[in-house]
């Protein structure tokens, strides 16, 4: 399998970001894969064959970030590797070069969520000032959650590195599947070395703002009041360690700033640890939390995100309040006078490591890849008439699919309300065709739909979470070439009666071997549906059985009676019951014995 990671931050810069990036291409090619790497250049960093580098700048409210600049030569690049899939690490100008390559080459797409980006922009990006500082941080906030679901809907599937964060992209508006997939710890590398050494507290990272040291500094202090052995070593660099370095001396407390270490003195540091210590508040995941545990450290760390899924309070290490000097300091002194506490957090921190160790998190992964690769496209397509009323539940409904690989077309039919504006909130495509007919609307979104697989729905109909999957599932069969599902209503116990009774038709024609489907939710292959000439546009009626009776002879037709769609009602309410039932079914008498459908079926609008 070949794969392509695009990235904004990678080496020689070091964060938990590229380490994570490091350890999933290094483990995915142990295990016999290709991985490829679009990143910024950095001047005077050399690169291998497998990488390329964008022209690049410093940015200046993160002078450890390179902004990355596009290039032509990207295209040709990723098109001559013929990538299986491509995935995405970032969500700035690298990871949206790698979406947009993606949909250009029609390749599956992998996002991964890394950074909690709100609290980096408000850090970092937003002036000191205290003027205006309110009105900013919340205009950035909505901006961010805008762009953060416009960015991962755009993927097929999300990885997020815990439960929180995706409880986070969630709340922010992604709808596409989300997996919870952790960076694992390379166990073969992590693991206890030497001797433990007493009163020894132990910090690894990135020395910024967000990771609230100052917490760490003050609690230390009052630690090293009650244990004049107590020694905080803090292992990393970043743009707080002067600011840190001179808070330390303001507390006169036993602190040693190492900088940034050889990856080869890290084990023997979490090792002789008694103690690793985060106040962070911002961490996705927080991979040096499982390094410590590998190495037989347990751990205290702030009540918040990515921590909790690994961490379990009293077991492997302790939870502090989240700002807390006095809560972290109480902690701190509890596992550093305490030996036998110490000694069983210790066994169960390395029994958490081994679970995720990263050569399971690779597995993982790749069957994830393995997944994708196999699941084709599916065109949705959604003809359109003045349905401002119900569009929105409908296209709702189909980013909310369980089956990762999706795009979205509304046909509008020149609507006169806001039928196309909702629609653009929703769909990958929206295109509008002024000449009436639901059939013409129809041919229209396939003509320039990309999928194997073509799915149409009316726009008042919506899909149970699992719909797509199970209709796709069937189709994986090469001689089936037409599927549909069991269509209920709303509202009213007789109108959930007539349309249950209209889909058991349908599901018995089909077992008769004389499938007549109807277009509220019909799904056919991209190949068969073009060999028969698509929807007859000249029909004003049945335009959706005679599909189904063309498609019949080419392949199988399948009723898959547990996909489950509800359409509305609304014809049997507004036209009435009885002429609705006896339309239909002297309709479908007429089409199947004289092949005479009507030839109106008037707009309810």
């Amino acid at each position: 399998m070949k794969i392509v990671f695009f990235t904004d931050t990678y080496e020689p810069q070091v964060n938990g970001v590229v380490t994570a990036i490091k350890l999933f291409k290094g483990e995915l090619e142990k295990i016999g894969h290709e991985v490829f790497v679009v990143c910024p250049k950095t001047p005077g960093y050399k690169y291998d064959e497998k990488t390329f580098t964008l022209p690049s700048f410093t940015f200046k409210p993160y002078p450890e970030y390179r902004g990355a600049l596009p290039s032509l030569r990207l295209l040709k690049w990723v098109k001559n590797i013929n990538p299986d899939i491509i995935h995405v690490h970032t969500p700035a100008t690298i990871g949206l070069m790698g979406i947009y390559v993606a949909k250009l080459l029609l390749k599956p797409v992998v996002a991964t969520y890394h950074t909690l980006m709100e609290e980096y922009f408000k850090l970092y990006f937003l002036p000191k000032k205290k003027l205006g500082k309110k009105y900013l941080e919340k205009l950035s906030k909505k901006f961010i959650k805008k762009y953060t679901a416009f960015f991962y809907n755009k993927a097929d599937i999300v990885t997020v590195p815990s439960t929180a964060i995706k409880k986070h992209l969630l709340a922010n508006g992604v709808t596409k599947p989300i997996i919870v997939l952790p960076t694992g710890v390379d166990t073969d590398f992590f693991f206890p070395r030497g001797k433990k050494r007493e009163n020894l507290v132990l910090w690894v990272g990135r020395l910024g703002k967000e990771k609230s040291l100052e917490v760490l500094l003050k609690a230390f202090k009052k630690v090293q009041e009650k244990n004049k052995k107590a020694k905080l070593i803090l292992i990393g660099d970043g743009p707080e360690r002067r600011n840190l370095e001179e808070l330390a001396a303001e507390l006169k407390i036993n602190a040693d700033f190492k900088g940034y270490l050889p990856r080869e003195k890290l084990p023997f540091y979490y090792s002789s640890a008694t103690v690793f210590v985060s106040p962070s508040t911002t961490e996705t995941q927080g991979l040096t939390i499982l390094e410590s545990f590998s190495c037989a450290c347990p751990v205290v760390v702030a009540n918040s995100l990515g921590f909790k899924d690994f961490i379990k309070h009293g077991e492997n290490g302790f939870f502090a309040k989240p700002k807390s000097t006095e809560d972290f300091a109480e902690k701190i002194g509890k596992i550093i006078t305490n030996p036998k506490l110490r000694e069983r957090l210790s066994k169960k921190a390395k029994e958490t490591a081994k679970n995720f160790s990263i050569s399971k998190q690779a597995r993982k992964m790749e069957n994830l890849y393995f997944k994708l690769i196999k699941s084709p496209l599916v065109s949705v397509i959604v003809p359109a008439l003045n349905e401002e009323k119900y569009i929105a539940n409908t296209l709702k409904s189909i980013k909310a699919q369980t089956y990762p690989r999706i795009e979205i077309i509304v046909v509008d039919n020149y609507s006169q309300d806001r039928t196309k504006e909702i629609a653009k909130k929703y769909a990958d495509k929206v295109i509008i065709e002024k000449k009436r007919g639901v059939s013409r609307a129809r041919n229209a979104g396939a003509k320039v739909a990309k999928g194997e697989i073509l799915l149409f729905v009316d726009a008042d109909t919506e899909l149970e979470k699992r719909f797509v999957e199970k209709i796709v599932r069937v189709l994986k069969d090469k001689k089936t070439v037409c599927a549909t599902g069991f269509v209920k209503a709303k509202g009213k116990l007789l109108y959930r009666i007539i349309y249950f009774v209209s889909s058991l038709a349908v599901m018995f024609l089909s077992f008769l071997r004389s499938p007549r489907f109807y277009g509220i939710v019909f799904a056919c292959k991209k190949y068969a549906f073009e060999k028969v000439g698509g929807f007859n546009e000249a029909m004003k009626t049945c335009e959706d059985l005679e599909l189904t009776k063309k498609l019949s002879k080419i392949g199988k037709c399948k009723f898959v009676a547990n996909a489950i769609a509800f359409s509305s009602p609304r014809r049997l309410q507004k036209q009435g019951i009885l002429y609705i039932v006896l339309f239909h079914l002297l309709n479908f008498f007429r089409y199947t014995l004289f092949e005479k459908p009507a030839e109106e079926y008037p707009p309810i609008r």
